[in-house]
């Protein structure tokens, strides 16, 4: 799995084409960096405002089912709760590591309440 972003060694590369003064191969290898970054993010966009929803979340097939969702697809929370009509609840989302945050965010809105 390849990671987000500029790696170490694309910076090295980077640096060294600047050092040398080629800066239209550094122009091309920016151009290629911000492609891929473009590409990325346009995959993982919500399908009812556009926006990239920030944190990633999953919720269980039932929710996603009643709001209407198809199996593949992406939603931010505002959308999501949008389309159930009701605020979510952490009884919506899995038990999946990826959901950590958003439980942790649940936990402290309960202690703030």
């Amino acid at each position: 799995m390849k990671r987000r972003g500029l790696s170490l060694n694309n910076f090295r590369i980077l640096f060294v084409l600047l050092e040398a003064g080629n800066i239209k191969r550094l122009r091309q290898q920016l151009e290629l960096y911000y492609e891929r970054a473009a590409s990325f993010e346009a995959r993982f966009h919500c399908d009812d405002c556009g926006l990239t929803p920030p944190p990633p979340f999953m919720v269980h097939d039932a929710v996603w089912a009643a709001a209407g969702m198809k199996e593949k697809g992406h939603l931010c929370f505002g959308c999501l709760e949008v389309r159930l009509g009701r605020p979510l609840v952490i009884e919506d989302f899995t038990a999946y590591p990826i959901n950590e945050g958003v439980r942790r965010g649940f936990e402290l809105g309960r202690r703030f309440s």
